[in-house]
This record gives C-alpha cells, structure tokens and sequence, in this order.
C-alpha cells in the first residue's frame, strides 16, 4: 500500500484554526515506531510517512499537519 493515499495533510492549525503555519523541524520521511519487521518480511518495502513539525504563529502550538 502506497503510504502517500493513507496521509491528508491540514492547512489550519488544530487549535486556533489559524493559517500561519512554519515548519520548524523536518525529520523527513520515517517508518513507523515501534513496528518491529520480522527476519521473513525483510523483504517487503516498509511504509515511510512524513514527521514535520509546524508551528503556528497565532497560538504558538506545535504540531504535525500530515
């Protein structure tokens, strides 16, 4: 499953609704935690989704948009 169709991405805080979002840190493209991959599903592709913090400059929350 491609993980791209599993995201939405917000525009609007989740707070204040605001839309002056700035990412301040990108740690790019992550697998998910704690999924461990078994020696028989080496193989397969693992699911990698974005881990971008924003923060919005209206109420100062920190928080992921995807």
């Amino acid at each position: 499953m491609n993980a791209a169709k599993m995201v939405s991405r917000r525009t609007r805080c989740r707070v204040c609704d605001g839309k002056d979002l700035v990412k301040i840190l990108s740690l790019g493209p992550t697998a998910l935690a704690n999924a461990f991959v078994s020696r028989e599903k080496l193989h397969e592709p693992e699911l990698f989704f974005p881990l971008d913090a924003y923060l919005c400059r209206r109420c100062s929350l920190v928080q992921l948009l995807d």
